[in-house]
């Protein structure tokens, strides 16, 4: 009777590894190591963001400047906001996004988006559930600080809690972070200690078994959620296996 690993059951049943089943030897006997710098799967990943992330923006344009007119015609603020995230190997990159937030809105500190958030404007609440907020971040593609497709780069802020809190939380950053991901795109938008940790279940999902094929999915499931309409916006979710 064959057998199977408590790992390989979840990632065949689940799509996704809990972080307490993890361990190093577990990564490496995993196919996504192809996503590492250096491997020839690695540079057709590069070379396929950055022809895709310059074609989208001159797709966008239109888009973006009528998103950054709205923006500046409902409360006269900035049209950008700008952060610093946790990219490859935890080195720090700033990012771009449409500011979908009021202005001055975490002028008492960093803290997660909730639902019903008071902060977030009504166009806010379209751009983000569009995802046409995230349009900017191509540039960080282009620069080569993000994939189109990996782990969501988190803020510092955060990092520090989350790592001392959940199993193996580094191992995200063993790849380029991405603008849509496997956690994206399999779990809601996280606003807690516990989302934090099931999404980085299909983080480390997408470590083990990340490639072209897997990549592709993730992008027709990102194009559904946009034609959908369901961003960014904090879901109450479980854990489950990733639907199709």
């Amino acid at each position: 009777m064959p057998c199977i690993s408590l790992v390989g059951w979840c990632e065949a049943q689940l799509q996704r590894v809990p972080p307490d089943l993890f361990c190093r030897q577990t990564l490496l006997l995993g196919d996504g190591f192809q996503l590492q710098p250096g491997r020839f799967i690695w540079r057709l990943k590069r070379s396929a963001d950055v022809v895709v992330a310059g074609s989208l923006l001159l797709l966008a344009a239109p888009l973006l400047l009528m998103a950054g007119l709205l923006i500046k015609l409902q409360d006269g603020g900035p049209v950008l906001y700008r952060q610093v995230r946790s990219g490859l190997y935890g080195q720090k990159f700033t990012i771009a996004k449409l500011r979908s937030m009021r202005p001055n809105a975490e002028q008492h500190g960093a803290r997660w988006a909730s639902r019903g958030d008071g902060r977030i404007t009504p166009l806010g609440h379209w751009l983000r559930r569009t995802r046409i907020d995230e349009l900017p971040q191509l540039w960080a593609v282009l620069r080569g600080d993000m994939s189109l497709i990996g782990p969501r780069p988190e803020r510092p802020e955060f990092e520090e809690e989350l790592e001392r809190a959940i199993p193996h939380y580094r191992l995200r950053h063993w790849l380029r972070p991405g603008l849509s991901g496997w956690a994206q795109v399999c779990y809601p938008y996280g606003a807690s200690l516990e989302d934090a940790r099931a999404k980085l279940s299909y983080d480390l999902y997408y470590l083990r078994n990340g490639n072209p094929l897997l990549d592709g999915l993730i992008l027709l499931k990102t194009i559904r959620l946009v034609l959908l309409a369901r961003g960014a916006l904090p879901l109450d979710a479980s854990p489950q296996h990733c639907q199709n």
